[in-house]
Order: structure tokens, then sequence, then C-alpha cells
């Protein structure tokens, strides 16, 4: 997704790409692991992994 937003940009400045990947996220992307579409917070919204945290033992996020 990275090269992707480099190639939209075509650039490799720093908020350039930032600004890039914010647009491929909203209209979603589709890469190795299936489509990716980011949340307002920039964080993907259907990951085809758990999320998990230790608290004690591990527990869902």
């Amino acid at each position: 997704m990275t090269a992707a937003a480099m190639n939209k940009a075509k650039s490799t400045d720093t908020a350039a790409v930032q600004a890039a990947l914010k647009e491929l996220g909203k209209g979603g992307y589709v890469g190795v692991t299936g489509p990716i579409v980011l949340d307002a917070e920039r964080q993907r919204t259907d990951p085809p992994y758990a999320k998990l945290k230790y608290d004690g033992k591990v527990v869902p996020r």
C-alpha cells in the first residue's frame, strides 16, 4: 500500500505519501491480505487477523 501511495503521490516526500495513503484508505485498496479500508483513525476496518492484548492473559481488543 505504501508503494501504491508513493506511485499515486509521484513522490517519496513524507507529507505527499501520507496524503496519498489517506486517499487510498478511503476508497479501499486491494492488497495481498484482501481489501484494505481505513477508518477515521487510520486503522484497518476489517483486518484479517485478531487484535489481542496482554492484560495478565491474552484478551481481544
